[in-house]
């Protein structure tokens, strides 16, 4: 069997209040306007949590410590003879006082509780990221 595997990570970022980052995609991108967790696709003999750490400072100007890996989801592309294997890790900030400075992907930010992504106008895809995610103790409610 032919095809191609992509490997794309993204990080379920905490501060130090517990509260998650969702970014909003530009309008002009695929998924236009919908938020999500930032991340995107490794390079060729890029360790997926090298790739997340470049990512993230891309697409938000922070630096991270990957924690470990919380979901981990595959898909495939209904029009070419793509998988991608998608990574979503558990990410603290190097340090607290961080600002987030968007790139041209993403129009906007918000740190939630992860109890409010429910809000946001995100995938499906997303929102079971975050039914998965939700069942580690580390977000459970206070």
């Amino acid at each position: 069997m032919s095809g191609t595997t992509i490997i794309v990570t993204s990080g379920i970022i905490r501060n130090h209040e517990n509260k998650v980052l969702l970014v909003k995609r530009a309008p002009n991108d695929s998924f236009p306007n919908k938020w999500q967790f930032p991340g995107g696709k490794g390079e060729y003999g890029e360790h997926p949590e090298e790739s997340l750490k470049r990512e993230i400072l891309e697409e938000t100007g922070l630096t991270i410590t990957p924690l470990f890996p919380i979901v981990i989801n595959q898909f495939k592309s209904s029009t070419k003879e793509i998988q991608y294997i998608e990574i979503f890790y558990l990410v603290d900030l190097v340090s607290p006082n961080q600002i987030v400075e968007l790139s041209s992907e993403h129009t906007d930010f918000s740190w939630i509780d992860i109890d409010e992504v429910t809000n946001f106008d995100t995938t499906e895809y997303i929102q079971a990221v975050v039914a998965k995610a939700k069942s580690f103790p580390f977000f459970s409610s206070k």
